[in-house]
């Protein structure tokens, strides 16, 4: 254990370090029941119906064109 002393002379920052690594932690004493697993909705979504896919020159997200000029304004 630390002195009173020693408690007084350190800074907040190492106060606050030594509590950390001496905290107390509680130790469960009761068991609990788990949670219940709910079943979600899925909901239908764009991806899923394949209105959505990636666009096979730059990898971007596309509905019919893909809006990227993939450096063709670069080119003369």
């Amino acid at each position: 254990m630390i002195s009173r002393d020693d408690w007084l002379r350190m800074s907040w920052h190492a106060r606050d370090r030594y509590m950390r690594k001496h905290r107390v932690r509680p130790v469960p004493t009761e068991v609990e029941e788990p949670k219940p697993v709910r079943k979600s909705v899925r909901q239908p979504s764009m991806m899923n119906e394949g209105l959505i896919h990636r666009c096979p020159e730059c990898g971007g997200w596309m509905i019919d064109v893909c809006g990227t000029d993939h450096g063709r304004r670069y080119e003369p």
